[in-house]
């Protein structure tokens, strides 16, 4: 350079490429696990919401049921539960079947359905968890129902990429009494 120019040597602007490189791959690095972690702490809770929907379904119903039925079902049905809606005034009692059964089962999970039949005439179903761990050949892990009167326990098991959570509920289903 001759006098009086300012400006950068070559090692000065080398020196200087070579900071905002490592900054450049610092902060890629960081908004990479931001966006990772976010990931996993989304599927955490998707896992955890999915393990309580099912459970507060299967509860609600059970705490209505006069019979429950674990034992000897064959696969997709998870649970039937069935109650009697009595009328008291003169009219038909109505009849009321709730069957939970897993559908669209992927690497053993997938959705956990519920059908609600009655003898009036309603017919629906409807998901009420998905991400559900089903697999008969790991039974220490999968999601059972057993029943040992009044006694229903139900585990679930939601699995979400790397997230998983497993919640087990126990509910006593009603007492039925004659007039």
């Amino acid at each position: 350079m001759s006098r009086g120019q300012s400006g950068f040597s070559l090692t000065e602007l080398a020196v200087n490429y070579a900071i905002v490189g490592i900054l450049a791959a610092v902060i890629g690095t960081l908004i990479f696990q931001i966006s990772r972690g976010t990931e996993l702490n989304n599927n955490n809770i998707t896992s955890i919401t999915q393990v309580r929907n099912g459970g507060s379904w299967i509860s609600n119903d059970t705490l209505m049921a006069e019979d429950v039925v674990t034992d000897s079902l064959e696969y997709p049905n998870f649970l039937v539960l069935s109650w009697t809606e009595r009328s008291y005034t003169g009219g038909e009692s109505i009849y009321h079947t709730v069957t939970y059964y897993f559908s669209d089962l992927v690497n053993n999970v997938g959705k956990l359905k519920r059908r609600h039949w009655n003898s009036a005439g309603l017919d629906e179903q409807i998901v009420v968890a998905s991400y559900i761990y089903y697999n008969l050949a790991d039974p220490d892990n999968t999601s059972k129902a057993t029943y040992l009167s009044p006694t229903l326990t139900v585990k679930l098991d939601s699995r979400l990429g790397n997230a998983r959570e497993t919640k087990e509920y126990q509910t006593c289903y009603r007492a039925t009494f004659e007039y």
